[in-house]
């Protein structure tokens, strides 16, 4: 699609928006589509992500932000920072249906001192559905994560060495069994680093996890 007057006035009027996927099923009259766009800059803004529909006649549901999180990139200041949401829903009236929303929230910083550079950024975000009229009953789903890190190394000769990767990665989830009986924890965390002195690498990550089961 063309994105602005001076792409038009070149004579190249448009640009790579992302891709489509659309299916048709006769015999259950199924039709649905799928659009993924890539990161995409109009005006100030960046965004990108996914949206879709289904539909057949006894089943609809829409979706934006699903699989792919429909976000934007907007300076805050000195600050790059991104905001992306999902929202979504299924309502089938032969199997389960759903509702779902998810929301993520992320910063991102380079610094360049000489030849040394420094990148780091942190998001965070939770994802949650709930369930209704399926085989196992109603229930809850939520994801919770946090996710971090920090790299960085000088540049010479007109090439990047890195020398320090630092990065953190924690996830708690909350799912309900059938019509809530039960509950299941579960919390995991990994924290990774490498150090390359050129002489000497150093690498590794340590991981740790929790799972638990609440019922009544």
């Amino acid at each position: 699609m063309p994105l602005d007057i001076q792409s038009i006035v070149n004579g190249n009027p448009t640009k790579h928006m992302g891709k489509a996927v659309i299916q048709y099923r006769h015999p259950d009259q199924y039709f649905s589509f799928n659009m993924t766009f890539d990161r995409v800059r109009i005006v100030l803004f960046d965004f990108g992500g996914s949206m879709g529909m289904e539909y057949s006649p006894r089943l609809f549901g829409v979706q934006i932000g699903y699989p792919e999180t429909l976000f934007t990139n907007f300076q805050l200041g000195p600050l790059p920072v991104r905001v992306g949401v999902g929202l979504g829903f299924r309502i089938d009236q032969d199997s389960e249906s759903m509702v779902q929303a998810k929301f993520e929230f992320g910063l991102e910083k380079d610094i360049k001192v000489a030849i040394v550079y420094l990148h780091g950024y942190i998001y965070t975000g939770a994802d949650g559905a709930y369930y209704w009229n399926g085989p196992d009953g109603n229930r809850i789903s939520l994801d919770l994560y946090l996710k971090g890190g920090i790299n960085g190394g000088i540049r010479a000769f007109g090439k990047r060495y890195n020398i320090i990767n630092f990065y953190l990665d924690a996830r708690g989830t909350l799912v309900s069994g059938g019509d809530f009986n039960s509950w299941e924890i579960g919390c995991r965390c990994t924290v990774g680093y490498s150090l390359d002195l050129w002489l000497a690498e150093i690498e590794g990550s340590v991981s740790a996890s929790f799972d638990t089961t609440i019922a009544w």
